[in-house]
């Protein structure tokens, strides 16, 4: 989960237009020989860097948190695909899930869930 998730937002992380474009400044400042003013611009690039990867590492550890301890959320319920048995019984259903895990993020995920004569049987 931690490197699926490292991948995906590598490219956000590392791909940011402000941070090329930082690069480039600092080539052009060490180019013209301004060495302080590059490794001022250089310390800035690499704290807005590390508070980008801070973030991505809070979020990992908030997913981490949630699959160890589990949390009661609600969720929003988008599909619900009803299993019968051969006697047209019903067996469970599949849902299909949206639960908002944080400001802007959310999780979307099947969810099998048993009809209560089945879980109440077995």
């Amino acid at each position: 989960m931690v490197g699926r998730r490292l991948r995906a937002v590598a490219s956000r992380v590392l791909l940011d237009p402000l941070l090329l474009g930082g690069f480039a400044g600092v080539l052009v400042l060490v180019l013209i020989g301004s060495r302080r003013g590059a490794l001022l611009f250089l310390l800035v690039l690499a704290l807005r860097t590390w508070m980008r990867w801070r973030g991505v590492i809070r979020d990992i550890q908030e997913d981490i948190t949630l699959l160890r301890e589990g949390r009661v959320m609600q969720a929003v319920v988008l599909r619900a695909k009803v299993n019968q048995t051969l006697s047209s019984e019903i067996d469970g259903a599949y849902l299909d899930c949206a639960v908002p895990i944080a400001a802007g993020r959310t999780h979307v995920g099947s969810v099998w869930l048993a009809a209560i004569g089945t879980a109440q049987s077995r």
